[in-house]
Protein backbone atom coordinates (compact mmCIF):
# COMPACT_ATOMS: atom_id res chain seq x y z
CA UNK A 1 0.00 0.00 0.00
CA UNK A 2 1.54 3.44 -1.19
CA UNK A 3 1.50 6.62 1.05
CA UNK A 4 -1.60 7.98 -1.48
CA UNK A 5 -3.66 4.93 -0.74
CA UNK A 6 -3.02 5.11 3.32
CA UNK A 7 -5.72 7.42 5.08
CA UNK A 8 -8.64 7.17 7.59
CA UNK A 9 -12.61 7.72 7.96
CA UNK A 10 -13.27 10.58 10.50
CA UNK A 11 -16.90 10.16 11.60
CA UNK A 12 -17.36 13.69 13.66
CA UNK A 13 -19.85 14.81 16.38
CA UNK A 14 -19.97 18.54 17.66
CA UNK A 15 -22.40 20.06 19.88
CA UNK A 16 -22.54 23.65 22.48
CA UNK A 17 -24.40 23.49 25.73
CA UNK A 18 -24.09 27.32 26.86
CA UNK A 19 -20.16 28.15 27.09
CA UNK A 20 -19.03 24.26 25.59
CA UNK A 21 -17.97 22.79 23.08
CA UNK A 22 -18.74 19.16 22.76
CA UNK A 23 -16.47 16.97 20.40
CA UNK A 24 -16.35 13.01 19.53
CA UNK A 25 -14.30 11.56 16.78
CA UNK A 26 -14.68 7.63 15.52
CA UNK A 27 -11.68 7.17 13.42
CA UNK A 28 -11.20 4.02 11.49
CA UNK A 29 -8.81 3.09 8.35
CA UNK A 30 -10.47 3.52 4.97
CA UNK A 31 -9.92 0.00 3.55
CA UNK A 32 -11.76 -1.50 6.38
CA UNK A 33 -15.08 -1.95 5.21
CA UNK A 34 -18.39 -1.14 6.77
CA UNK A 35 -19.60 -4.23 8.10
CA UNK A 36 -22.35 -5.38 11.01
CA UNK A 37 -19.50 -4.96 13.53
CA UNK A 38 -18.47 -1.55 12.40
CA UNK A 39 -22.34 -0.39 12.04
CA UNK A 40 -22.19 -1.79 16.06
CA UNK A 41 -19.82 0.02 17.07
CA UNK A 42 -20.51 3.48 15.40
CA UNK A 43 -24.42 2.93 17.26
CA UNK A 44 -22.69 2.36 20.40
CA UNK A 45 -21.04 6.11 19.67
CA UNK A 46 -24.28 7.30 19.09
CA UNK A 47 -25.94 5.56 22.50
CA UNK A 48 -23.47 6.93 24.16
CA UNK A 49 -23.62 10.41 23.28
CA UNK A 50 -27.02 10.47 23.81
CA UNK A 51 -26.53 10.65 27.35
CA UNK A 52 -24.19 13.39 27.67
CA UNK A 53 -25.04 15.70 30.14
CA UNK A 54 -23.05 19.31 30.43
CA UNK A 55 -23.33 19.98 34.15
CA UNK A 56 -23.01 23.19 35.52
CA UNK A 57 -19.29 23.73 37.54
CA UNK A 58 -21.52 24.55 40.34
CA UNK A 59 -23.27 21.66 40.43
CA UNK A 60 -20.63 19.14 39.86
CA UNK A 61 -19.97 18.29 43.75
CA UNK A 62 -23.50 17.65 44.17
CA UNK A 63 -23.65 15.86 40.94
CA UNK A 64 -20.70 13.59 42.06
CA UNK A 65 -22.41 12.75 45.57
CA UNK A 66 -25.74 11.71 44.00
CA UNK A 67 -23.28 9.56 41.62
CA UNK A 68 -22.01 8.16 44.22
CA UNK A 69 -25.11 7.34 46.44
CA UNK A 70 -26.70 5.89 43.55
CA UNK A 71 -24.23 3.46 42.62
CA UNK A 72 -24.48 2.30 46.47
CA UNK A 73 -27.81 2.03 46.84
CA UNK A 74 -27.39 -0.20 43.24
CA UNK A 75 -24.72 -1.99 45.12
CA UNK A 76 -26.79 -2.50 48.19
CA UNK A 77 -29.57 -4.13 46.03
CA UNK A 78 -27.42 -6.37 44.32
CA UNK A 79 -26.23 -8.11 47.61
CA UNK A 80 -30.03 -9.10 47.40
CA UNK A 81 -29.41 -11.03 44.95
CA UNK A 82 -26.39 -13.03 45.85
CA UNK A 83 -28.64 -14.72 48.48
Amino acid sequence: MTDEDDGFVIILWATTVKDYFFMAKYVYHKTIEINNKLEKEIEKVENSLKSLICIEPNSRTLATHLYRYEKFVASLGATFDLN
